[in-house]
């Protein structure tokens, strides 16, 4: 797989395709939530929303919390 040769990418479509996850962050003060929920459904994607009450970096200001989400987010994929 490369980025050079596009092999990356021939899946591109059947992963659009499943349930995405998306982490809203509500205390973003340049995207705020209003602003990343219409981002969300121009594009088409089904996601799975889970919020977080922190800014633009939630890896920084709340790793823990991030972290379970994801794992959440994943756990739930593999159930599919």
């Amino acid at each position: 797989m490369s980025l050079c040769d596009g092999s990356f990418y021939n899946d591109y479509d059947e992963v659009l395709a499943s349930e995405q996850t998306y982490v809203r962050t509500s205390d973003h003060c340049c995207m705020p939530p209003g602003l990343q929920e219409l981002r969300l459904e121009d594009t088409g994607v089904k996601w799975n929303v889970v919020h977080l009450k922190v800014g633009h970096m939630p890896f920084i200001n709340m790793p823990k919390e991030l972290a379970e989400q994801r794992i959440n987010s994943a756990e739930g994929s593999m159930k599919l």
